[in-house]
């Protein structure tokens, strides 16, 4: 019953436990059921995604789909990725998660982290979508870190990727004005100290 449901929700927000609607687009993850469970992420079904980057009428019903999830404040995670050209043609379409046998097979264990390869295969693709393509500086020392914002924009870096634990970036007096973007690792702990660079 609705009244059991709202219960049911309430309790799940109150333990901080998230709510996935899957396989959207196929039988019971419909539209009315994504209104009455209202969950945080969307799980686009595979079939929405298989071939997605030759099927041109497939390839503009999912990016109307996600941009209606994301107006409605919904995350979208694209299932069944089997190819750099789904991912590609997904990432541009600001799909926000990735699952399928490109990303990494099923394994029977929990795993924290994808492969380096992919994982800058999709920053790769975010910053084309972005229309800034370029390579992402990793700073994933145990030690203190030391990084000049003039060696990453003469290196033609376009972002810092940090999960190290002590990261100082510095810049210089007279440099050319530059915007780097800074991602911090999820759950990574950290200190991260600028110097001559300011932050937004």
């Amino acid at each position: 019953s609705d009244e059991n449901l709202n219960f049911l929700i309430n309790r799940l927000k109150e333990q901080k436990v998230e709510m996935a609607i899957d396989d959207y687009g196929t039988g019971y993850s419909n539209t009315s059921r994504l209104i009455r469970y209202d969950p945080q992420y969307i799980k686009l079904d595979h079939s929405l995604i298989s071939g997605i980057d030759t099927n041109l009428k497939l390839r503009s019903i999912v990016s109307q789909l996600i941009d209606m999830m994301h107006s409605n404040g919904h995350l979208v995670l694209a299932e069944g990725i089997e190819t750099a050209e789904e991912l590609r043609v997904l990432s541009g379409m600001n799909a926000d998660l990735f699952q399928g046998f490109y990303i990494s097979r099923p394994k029977p264990f929990f795993i924290n982290e994808i492969s380096e390869r992919i994982r800058s295969e999709i920053v790769k693709y975010h910053l084309e979508a972005q229309g800034n393509a370029g390579k992402i500086y990793h700073a994933e020392s145990e030690e203190k870190e030391i990084i000049m914002l003039s060696d990453l924009i003469q290196e033609k870096y376009t972002g810092v990727f940090i999960s190290g634990r002590d990261v100082e970036i510095i810049g210089e007096a007279g440099m050319p004005s530059a915007i780097m973007p800074i991602t911090v690792k999820e759950g990574a702990e950290c200190r991260l100290r600028l110097r001559n660079a300011s932050i937004e």
